[in-house]
């Protein structure tokens, strides 16, 4: 995935949240349920480390919590498998 393609993402993701608080950066406090496919696949190779990066600057726009923003990751390379599910306990 290009510089291009990850911001283009990050632009679409910020544009859909219309409750943005004024740190630096913004982050999202709208309520929503976030789902990423993350590429595991021998192909991505050594941009692995960017992507998971990506994810992870990018997570940090969010208010993570169950009444808030909830994350779902699935992740694929030969095989399918959900990493992280969308069921949450309320702490």
């Amino acid at each position: 995935m290009s510089v291009f393609s990850l911001v283009a993402v990050l632009v679409g993701l910020l544009t859909v949240c219309t409750g943005l608080t004024n740190a630096d950066p913004p982050i999202c406090i709208e309520k929503m349920d976030l789902i990423l496919l993350i590429d595991e696949s021998t192909s991505v190779g050594d941009n692995f480390i960017n992507l998971r990066n990506f994810v992870k600057d990018l997570l940090h726009l969010f208010l993570i919590h169950p009444d808030m923003v909830r994350v779902g990751l699935i992740s694929f390379g030969s095989k399918v498998r959900i990493t992280e599910s969308l069921r949450l306990k309320k702490s």
